[in-house]
């Protein structure tokens, strides 16, 4: 059979392989949260206010997210045996798109790039907010790099 070969690598990856290859490294942005996709229906049983969205449990420090003043949690809860990390903004909408479900907020979260300007609409207090960010390359994090342990079990004369 003789044609063309076509790649079905998702442009994304086949970009990250590229940076790979040019720079030594991928470069993405960097917000600076930590947290999950929630739906106010599974706390509503507790009676805790929030909004569907993501569900921020923690800051890096210095980030973009951290210097926008974004809040993290500070009350550890499990429900139904996923644990939660409440009192955190829960961001509800990124430039305007709601995250009203998990695949949307993946896929609006990997459309962003590095100086994108970004919009975010909070949940906090029972009160809308809406912080804007400028999203630098993430930086090198010391959990990113591999130990300092030898990587070969052979003795050294």
């Amino acid at each position: 059979m003789t044609g063309t070969c076509v790649s079905r690598l998702p442009l994304r990856r086949l970009t990250e392989r590229t940076q790979l290859v040019e720079k030594g490294r991928v470069i993405r942005p960097w917000v600076g949260v930590h947290g999950k996709p929630i739906k106010k229906e599974a706390l509503e049983m507790m009676n805790v206010p929030l909004a569907d969205g993501f569900l921020v449990e923690a800051v890096e420090p210095g980030s973009p997210a951290d210097r926008a003043g974004i809040r993290g949690g500070e009350l550890p809860i499990t429900i139904i045996g996923t644990e939660f990390l409440l009192g955190g903004d829960v961001i509800t909408e990124i430039n305007g798109q709601s995250l009203d479900d998990s695949e949307k907020l993946m896929k609006l979260v990997r459309s962003l790039k590095v100086g994108d300007k970004v919009s975010l609409t909070l949940f906090r207090d029972m009160k809308t907010l809406t912080v804007e960010l400028d999203l630098p390359e993430r930086p090198i994090l010391p959990g990113d790099l591999p130990s300092d342990t030898p990587r070969s079990s052979l003795p050294v004369r």
